[in-house]
């Protein structure tokens, strides 16, 4: 009694119309909102910026900071924010680190700092998160489905995996 069952996967619309018995026009492929505003492919202009965008660790919601500052999740993120090897590539290359916390980060966003000079930690307003995606030359994640995005774009991501046995 669908009107419309919107796939965003070519083999997903393929098994749903062939398995579910739906009439014919109901099952579509129309692919994924997300990637709708990315560019894809050919030369861009470099941005010079790095974008860290690790995914939420649910286990933290509502804590308190001190059990915050205490978990794996943010040491592994102050380690990285403040690394001396990471200071180094950023000088070498030129680049910046724009480091774009969760949305469910931003009650703790304070306990965040780096003490390198080309590391800036993104402030909630103004957090068009595609437009950063976009912007960005790598992206360095944890888990974060964001990686699809930058795949889409055909542009470099590294793994920043520091609590895999944790996760």
């Amino acid at each position: 009694r669908l009107d419309l069952f919107v796939c965003g996967a070519k083999p997903e619309a393929d098994a749903v119309a062939a398995g579910f018995g739906h009439p014919p026009g109901v099952v579509r492929y129309l692919g994924l909102c997300r990637y709708d505003g990315l560019p894809t492919g050919g030369e861009r202009e470099k941005s010079g910026m790095v974008l860290f965008m690790p995914t939420w660790r649910a286990p933290l919601k509502d804590v308190s900071t001190q059990e915050f500052e205490s978990s794996t999740y943010y040491k592994g993120i102050m380690e990285l924010l403040n690394s001396a090897a990471l200071g180094q590539l950023l000088e070498d290359t030129g680049y910046t680190l724009l480091f774009a916390p969760h949305v469910e980060v931003l009650p703790y966003l304070g306990s965040f700092r780096s003490s390198l000079p080309r590391v800036r930690i993104q402030e909630p307003e103004g957090r068009e998160v595609q437009r950063l995606l976009i912007e960005a030359d790598v992206l360095i994640t944890d888990y974060s489905s964001v990686f699809f995005d930058f795949a889409y774009q055909q542009k470099p991501l590294a793994y920043y995996q520091y609590d895999d046995a944790e996760y």
